[in-house]
């Protein structure tokens, strides 16, 4: 469904982001003064006050995809009346969704497995008209538009080399000791922009390797089920990370990274999270049995307060 939209719109959703970028170039966007890719080319739905956008960062692979455009929908200055509308075009092609208000804002999704169309817009408040906002002083329109996310859920799928070693996967712990995931969420939930070139659709080996984290045999690769399936040779696993947090005015805990390379260029390596506790010292010991079996390093970083 999603897939099919994307075609239609004329979006270069399944092009290295690197090769799109060398084609159509970086420009700046007005209204949120950065950079940004725009496509021009792309079918602009009604009321869309620039054309499909991508953003531009330097954590995003080159070699890998956009993973996810956004626009802005405005007819008149009614948030409700916005949404309805885009609401309405969208429809046209992928049959209704329910519009909801919520947390202050009007919402409406359209979703297929990772793919996902996603309208929102804020509804005014007391508190939001004493707001600042230089967007929004910029462009008084974005007070009310529908920002459209599209997200392509673009996972790439295991190599036979890569099955091989989940279809072998050994546990070491659980990612989320005391706040399991529902069973099943991974297979409806897409990767973020920075965590793309690690993800892989889990296929069938969801049920076995969900929320876990542990090893391939003889320690081939990392193999992180968390908020993704993510899988990571073991010449890219640069070593791992702790995060530890002492309870203050917030709560307490500690955090595991593991640090892994990545082909973005300047950038030493990106980090995926592994597993969390409560305990400020609760994932040292498991940071340091990882760094051991990959013969790496385990930086346990200094106390903070908890704010």
């Amino acid at each position: 469904m999603i897939s099919r939209l994307l075609d239609s719109l004329g979006l270069p959703w399944q092009e290295p982001r690197g090769q799109v970028e060398a084609r159509i170039g970086i420009s700046h966007d007005p209204f949120f003064t950065r950079p940004a890719i725009f496509f021009p080319d792309a079918i602009r739905p009604p009321g869309f006050l620039q054309p499909w956008r991508a953003d531009i960062f330097e954590r995003f692979a080159p070699e890998m995809p956009i993973v996810r455009f956004t626009g802005l929908a405005w007819f008149a200055d009614d948030a409700r009346t916005n949404l309805q509308k885009i609401a309405n075009h969208f429809a046209v092609q992928l049959g209704p969704a329910p519009v909801r208000e919520e947390h202050g804002m009007v919402r409406s999704v359209w979703q297929s497995g990772p793919a996902s169309l996603e309208l929102q817009a804020w509804l005014p408040t007391e508190m939001s008209r004493h707001n600042v906002n230089p967007a929004q002083d910029r462009e008084p329109r974005l007070k009310t538009a529908s920002y459209v996310t599209l997200l392509t859920g673009f996972r790439r799928r295991l190599s036979d080399e890569e099955a091989g070693w989940v279809a072998n996967f050994q546990p070491i712990a659980a990612a989320r000791p005391s706040v399991p995931l529902p069973a099943g969420s991974l297979y409806d939930q897409a990767p973020g922009e920075t965590d793309v070139e690690y993800a892989r659709d889990p296929t069938d080996y969801l049920p076995r390797i969900e929320n876990k984290v542990g090893i391939a045999a003889e320690g081939a690769a990392l193999i992180l089920c968390t908020h993704q399936l993510f899988v990571v040779p073991a010449r890219d696993v640069l070593g791992f990370e702790v995060r530890r947090v002492r309870p203050a005015k917030g709560a307490g805990g500690s955090t595991l990274l593991a640090r892994c390379r990545t082909n973005c260029p300047g950038i030493a390596f990106k980090t995926l999270y592994v597993a969390e506790h409560c305990d400020p010292d609760g994932m040292t010991r498991l940071g340091r049995e990882f760094s051991h079996l990959f013969d790496t390093t385990c930086d346990v970083r200094p106390y903070v307060e908890a704010t």
